[in-house]
């Protein structure tokens, strides 16, 4: 029997990894909630809710079990650098002490920065421009120091991530169905640049295979991202319009200079503003994991939904 220790269980990808685990035969499953909202957490025998925070020795006794895999996907993002230090810091020191197996903490790939190449691996030295870049980083540092010898941790970074209950691509859809001159100029702008989408599917893929592999995984760094061509902006874009029924734009997409875009995202100090840059993820396919859907299958499904929910139906 497996027993996971969750915390984050409330947001995006925790959601979606719960609906995943509760159906693993024989799996135990212990989340951290803050309030007693959300009855479909624990909807399932094998879900047992711990009420606290990740600043309560006593909430931590009682979510973390011996020989469990901890699973971390908290972080506050409106909280100080050294707030969210010292809440990883109580879940280490528990960690610790219940002499735990494996800790998974998912981070984000945002953390890499500006770099100036066109693919990204997990060697690449990090340059964070901002303050959640550099509070991620040091998270993911602090972390790797402070466990060595104790258990085994393993760091995840997924790209961005999109799916039903998240907010990634929900502006770009938007626009396209309610402005036709702003969704025509980022069609411009934006052309074929590399979106760096991942489906919150394969990111809860990803956990689930780095809590169940055998294979000694501590201290390792994995992206997980999709490189499928369609993951780029005309591609997205073209889709969108065809699922909402909108006509081809009435000018011509003319592609603005790539030159024009990087200056634009340097002042508005997006990270990545290279065009044709690519996180890459193959350090975990050559581990052995395996997408749970397709790029094409999500994309799709996620529109889809979308635009049902918001009534933009071929209106």
């Amino acid at each position: 029997m497996t027993t996971y220790s969750i915390t984050g269980a409330s947001g995006f990808i925790g959601r979606k990894l719960i609906n995943v685990l509760q159906n693993e035969k024989g799996a135990k499953i212990r989340i951290l909630i803050h309030r007693k909202k959300d009855p479909i957490l624990w909807k399932s025998q094998n879900v047992s809710p711990v009420f606290g925070s990740l600043s309560e020795r006593s909430a931590l006794d009682e979510l973390v079990e011996p020989q469990s895999i901890v699973i971390n996907l908290a972080y506050k993002r409106n909280a100080s650098k050294n707030y969210n230090l010292s809440l990883l810091k109580n879940l280490i020191n528990v960690s610790k002490y219940k002499k735990i197996k494996r800790l998974i903490y998912c981070s984000t790939a945002s953390v890499i920065g500006r770099v100036d190449c066109e693919r990204v691996m997990e060697d690449i030295t990090c340059h964070p421009i901002n303050k959640y870049e550099v509070a991620k980083l040091e998270l993911e540092k602090y972390l790797t120091e402070k466990t060595k010898n104790e258990f085994e941790t393993v760091i995840l970074r997924p790209t961005l991530v999109f799916g039903d209950g998240g907010s990634n691509l929900t502006k770009t859809i938007d626009d396209i169905y309610n402005n036709k001159i702003t969704s025509y100029l980022k069609a411009c702008l934006f052309y074929n640049r590399k979106m760096n989408l991942v489906s919150v599917e394969n990111v809860v893929s990803a956990i689930e295979y780095l809590a169940k592999i055998d294979t000694h995984v501590d201290g390792q760094v994995y992206f997980i991202s999709d490189e499928d061509p369609l993951n780029n902006y005309t591609n997205i874009d073209q889709l969108i319009r065809k699922k909402i029924g909108r006509e081809d734009y009435i000018i011509p997409v003319i592609p603005l200079p790539k030159l024009l875009l990087r200056v634009l995202l340097r002042l508005k100090g997006v990270s990545i503003i290279n065009p044709n840059q690519v996180i890459v993820n193959k350090k975990l396919i050559d581990l052995g994991f395996k997408y749970g859907v397709s790029f094409s299958q999500a994309i799709e499904v996620f529109i889809d939904n979308y635009i049902n929910q918001q009534g933009y139906n071929n209106k």
